[in-house]
């Protein structure tokens, strides 16, 4: 009501002052009415023209700032619940992450967090939200979290408990040993479990050992342990700069320095030759190989002896003999005879081969900037191998897991450039495609 009070009352006032001025005036004619007109419109034209373009400026400034802030909100505070999904593998019928054959399942989630599960390593997403995840593990992974605020991140390895919320690291849990291994590359994590009252705090270039068993804690820095290897003549694992193709650093000496492992007791490398028994002459142990007789090629070296094997035998009798203890699991015989190899026979394409071999070796025992260093001495001994797609693919696919997408982009491209219809040509054409 009071409203339309002071409607009525300007109305009123407004039509006295327009009655007052044609008194004062007079009569204004058509024409002087028009040219009025045009006359204010063009002093007021330019103004409008300005204050129209300055409230569109202003709007855009208004909507691009609440994005960004929008955009902000939502990565520090994320209402919706993490999603995920597993590349190279499968859910088992148990539930359980696993590997699709000889393939090591990645398990990646929405906010860019991801897990590698080496061979042999399995687990199981316990539960999932907004803020991260709670994942049981079992054998070697390598973890890397995401940071941001308000994240949180479980993780089950047997009966120990790992907390971590922006972190690389890679853990391994023994069941048969009951031992718990944490190497910390960046972050912070903390560990609870029946060893200690309290959560055990490890800082990067930390490595943790625990053994349930035994109650025993071992942390040692990272740095500390490569001296021990040094110290030992032990070859540390090769600098960074040597993945590509060595252009860094010179090329790494793997098969003058390697590292020490525990030896495996088995029959081909314990068994001596008996006593006043003359050794056997090896039969053609390719045929063998190709027969699918492994366990004789292994019985009849070490017979001989396997020192004296190693030494004696022909550059094929050696690729078999590596072959045979490759595919039976000794890993360490089958070390021997390709260095052996490369050793007596440096020169040879068999040589070439072992490098990749010994590659693939390095790889399966979770040391992969060494196998990184096998498989450029390969590529760069030879651009026509036996295994050059073989150990180029294998390069991109380790470089990418160690170090990004962004490095390992450019041997992807190389890779399809000379084996467009290689075995990795699917992933390195993923990988160019990749934001």
């Amino acid at each position: 009501m009071r409203g339309d009070e002071t409607s009525r009352n300007l109305s009123t006032s407004a039509a006295l002052l327009v009655e007052l001025a044609r008194d004062e005036v007079g009569a204004m004619s058509a024409r002087r009415r028009a040219e009025g007109f045009a006359e204010l419109n063009a002093r007021l034209s330019p103004r409008k023209r300005r204050m129209h373009l300055f409230l569109r400026l202003a709007a855009l400034l208004a909507v691009v700032a609440l994005a960004l802030i929008g955009r902000r909100w939502l990565r520090l505070h994320p209402t919706d619940t993490l999603s995920y999904a597993i590349e190279d593998g499968q859910i088992g019928p148990t539930g359980a992450i696993e590997a699709i054959g000889t393939s090591e399942p990645l398990l990646r989630f929405s906010d860019g967090t991801q897990v590698v599960f080496f061979g042999g390593a399995h687990g199981r997403v316990r539960s999932v939200d907004e803020h991260g995840a709670h994942i049981a593990l079992t054998g070697r992974v390598h973890v890397d979290v995401v940071p941001w605020r308000g994240s949180h991140w479980l993780f089950d390895a047997g009966p120990f408990l790992i907390t971590v919320k922006g972190t690389a690291f890679t853990a391994e849990w023994r069941d048969a040993e009951e031992r718990l291994e944490v190497v910390l590359k960046t972050g912070t994590v903390a560990v609870s479990g029946p060893v200690s009252e309290e959560a055990i705090t490890l800082r990067a270039g930390q490595q943790l050992i625990i053994s349930a068993r035994e109650k025993e804690v071992v942390i040692r820095d990272i740095d500390s342990i490569i001296e021990e290897i040094t110290a030992s003549s032990v070859s540390p694992w090769p600098p960074r700069g040597n993945v590509n193709n060595g252009q860094d650093a010179p090329p790494p000496q793997p098969e003058m320095q390697q590292p020490k492992r525990p030896a495996r007791r088995s029959a081909a490398s314990t068994a001596a030759p008996a006593i006043g028994v003359p050794a056997p002459r090896a039969s053609n142990w390719t045929a063998e190989l190709a027969a699918g007789r492994f366990a004789i090629i292994l019985q009849q070296a070490t017979q001989r002896g396997l020192e004296p094997s190693l030494a004696e035998v022909s550059s094929d009798d050696l690729a078999a003999l590596a072959d045979a203890a490759r595919y039976s699991r000794l890993d360490d015989v089958a070390r021997r005879a390709l260095l052996a190899q490369r050793r007596r026979f440096p020169q040879s394409a068999r040589a070439n081969d072992a490098a990749f071999l010994l590659g693939r070796l390095e790889e399966a025992a979770q040391h992969p900037e060494i196998a990184l260093a096998w498989y450029d001495r390969c590529l760069t001994e030879s651009t026509h191998g036996t295994y050059t797609s073989e150990a180029l693919g294998r390069k991109l696919t380790v470089v990418q897991r160690l170090y990004g997408a962004a490095r390992a982009r450019p041997m992807a491209e190389e890779y399809l450039r000379r084996f467009g219809n290689g075995t990795y040509a699917a992933a390195a054409r993923a990988l160019t495609r990749a934001p």
